[in-house]
């Protein structure tokens, strides 16, 4: 995980909005990608790691998205009730973690209620749990437009206001508070304690005074960077079986594959919402294939399924303020025709020996911030 930090402090960043441990709650959460586990322990466990490597760099991580936050769908006001018990043992192991044994710098607050008050005003979240019980003395930073009430979140332990519309003046902690404490809505000191906290996390950093001469430089899109991430996509490979060692294939043996799934033919680091990559080197499936085989492999390539592919642009964010169902539209049509014309293909192949290769699954169509899945089927 250090390479994170590295890779953040190269891009000039003091605070990575990361890790995410909300608890996998539903299989159709549109952010499921993003979140470790649904398995409390496990979670934990995870972010701590990730906590460590990334604050090894003189980098903030960000515990996010704090709490109870497992949905897309309607997540800008939806109340999760929650019991106590489900609380303490589900949704805030993990971070409880990040803060006693991660050491995390920021903690994000999240979008929706628990039990009828919105996580960026809930003193017993912020301040009875956070601070006083797990003893968090970092900056707590809301999620995109999260704050809606300059008193209701100046009084309890929100730090920092985020959002991404252009208005800056207009935030609830820019002119409204300063008027706030003017009019006594809202006293100095709380005003001051937010400031201590932000302080102390950039002290931390070393990034005030003299201290910043020792701040740990970064490294961007460095070869050992890259070579760690191939290790890891490595290690992450299943094989669920392999009948008759058909695997690995013989490239000696092959003249002609075919290439099934509009997977083949796609990267991943661009899309998602706010877990975009902006990577400067991602290999295709399909490019990796042609890579390695060469010249003496003739790949041909089958679609196979309706796959739509989006491509966000920077307008993403701020539309991301509005509550979205998503659109379950489909070309029935045009799914079978892609289909039948990739199992006739498929067909032909195995009728010679040579071998079809399949690569389907989920993308960013349908694990995606702000929009929910609505079944479990696969494109």
């Amino acid at each position: 995980m250090k390479y994170w930090g590295e890779e953040a402090r190269g891009r000039g960043k003091d605070v990575i909005l990361g890790p995410s441990i909300n608890i996998k709650r539903s299989p159709l959460c549109g952010r499921n990608f993003e979140y470790m586990s649904e398995d409390p322990v496990l979670t934990a466990a995870q972010g701590v790691a990730y906590i460590q490597g990334v604050q090894e760099s003189d980098v903030a991580a960000c515990a996010k998205h704090y709490a109870v936050n497992s949905q897309e769908t309607d997540r800008l006001d939806v109340d999760e009730t929650v019991s106590e018990r489900a609380l303490r043992e589900i949704y805030l192991p993990a971070f409880e973690a990040a803060v006693q044994d991660g050491g995390v710098l920021s903690v994000m607050g999240a979008y929706n209620l628990v039990n009828g008050t919105k996580c960026c005003e809930h003193k017993q979240l912020l301040d009875d749990i956070l601070r006083d019980e797990y003893g968090f003395d970092g900056f707590v930073v809301s999620d995109w437009s999260a704050v809606r009430d300059t008193k209701a979140s100046a009084e309890v332990g929100m730090d920092i206001e985020l959002s991404v519309t252009p208005n800056f003046d207009d935030y609830y902690f820019a002119n409204p508070l300063k008027k706030a404490v003017e009019d006594g809505d809202v006293k100095e000191s709380d005003v001051d304690g937010k400031v201590e906290r932000v302080i102390a996390v950039m002290d931390a950093l070393h990034m005030l005074g003299d201290a910043h001469a020792s701040r740990k430089p970064g490294r961007y899109a460095t070869l050992d960077h890259a070579a760690k991430a191939l290790d890891i996509a490595r290690e992450s490979i299943v094989l669920l079986k392999n009948d008759a060692h058909l695997l690995p294939l013989d490239e000696r043996n092959m003249t002609r594959l075919l290439v099934i799934g509009a997977n083949a033919d796609r990267i991943h680091s661009n899309g998602g919402g706010s877990a975009v990559i902006k990577a400067l080197h991602e290999v295709s499936p399909l490019l990796g294939l042609n890579g390695e085989l060469g010249g003496n492999v003739e790949i041909e390539y089958a679609l196979g399924y309706d796959a739509k592919q989006i491509n966000q642009d920077e307008s993403w964010q701020e539309e991301s303020l509005e509550n979205s169902k998503g659109s379950d539209a489909k070309d029935v049509n045009r799914a079978r025709e892609l289909r039948d014309e990739a199992v006739a293909k498929a067909r032909a192949y195995a009728a010679a020996g040579d071998p079809v290769v399949f690569i389907g699954g989920l993308d960013h169509e349908h694990d995606l911030e702000g929009r929910d899945r609505t079944d479990m089927r696969l494109p």
